[in-house]
């Protein structure tokens, strides 16, 4: 009797202790396999999108996501122009994390300069080159310098908004040139309009001589072709000889004239295209 007594105790105890056990296991807080994120805006009720699914409106409280990479947006309510940007944010979760998201939009404004490819500064730090489209958080005033080299450089205050007229959002500036570029400029059209202005007076006067000195050639051609007709017909020794040296001659001259035709035809041609293309 004793004995099934000290049995019945054993398994007692060990039913307790098992109990325990249990209890403290399952007491314990179970590990979180989540993430949690909570995306406010300073409007209530916009859209909110996760991974380019709609999640739920402004403002999302605790929301749960699993561990790894995600991109969160927040679409505008109403953009006033192409140049407005909606909220994205891309992180990376681990298990347990808590994330609060604050989405602050942006404006995008243009900004181009004549002459393009001026250099684009926002407090001394160089943004890009014109023609440029750069954001701006909504709010917030930055003070743009626009600089390329030879040209006065310009300041402007983007996003201050005029009474008048509202909210400027395309900036086009023209930059001036310093006063040293503008007389080398000036030289240097004094310059290129004295060679135009030289190239085709040599064109015009090569052409001149080109035509002259054609219709040398072809008169002298004309009058060696006739001595040599005299030649053809003289039956005296002496005849014959006269007009056969007076063709030569003639032929000669002719060909020198040729020669200098084919020469101001060439230096007219070369300075008429020099003229064109200049």
């Amino acid at each position: 009797m004793k004995g099934i007594i000290k049995i019945r105790a054993l398994l007692f105890c060990s039913h307790v202790v098992f109990l325990l056990a249990a209890i403290s296991v399952f007491a314990q807080p179970p590990e979180s396999h989540h993430a949690v994120i909570s995306v406010e805006s300073q409007l209530s009720g916009l859209p909110v999108f996760i991974d380019g699914s709609a999640t739920g409106f402004t403002p999302l409280q605790n929301y749960p996501l699993a561990p790894g990479k995600h991109e969160i947006a927040v679409k505008r309510a109403s953009p006033e122009s192409w140049l407005d940007f909606d909220w994205t944010e891309t992180c990376s979760l681990g298990a347990g994390d808590t994330l609060k998201f604050l989405a602050r939009f942006q404006k995008g404004y243009s900004l181009n300069s004549t002459p393009f490819g001026a250099k684009v500064y926002v407090d001394g730090i160089l943004q890009g080159t014109t023609p440029l489209v750069w954001r701006l958080t909504e709010g917030e005033i930055a003070n743009v310098e626009i600089r390329k080299f030879g040209y006065q450089p310009r300041q402007l205050q983007i996003g201050k908004i005029n009474e008048s007229i509202g909210e400027t959002r395309l900036y086009a500036v023209t930059l001036k040139p310093e006063n040293n570029l503008t007389l080398a400029r000036e030289v240097e059209q004094s310059r290129h309009r004295f060679r135009l202005s030289r190239n085709r007076r040599i064109s015009l006067a090569a052409a001149g001589l080109s035509l002259a000195s054609g219709v040398v050639a072809v008169l002298l051609k004309d009058r060696a072709d006739h001595f040599y007709d005299q030649y053809l017909i003289a039956s005296l020794p002496e005849k014959r000889e006269m007009f056969y040296q007076r063709t030569q001659d003639y032929d000669r001259y002719s060909g020198m004239a040729t020669a200098v035709f084919e020469a101001s035809f060439a230096v007219s041609f070369y300075y008429f295209l020099k003229s064109t293309s200049e």
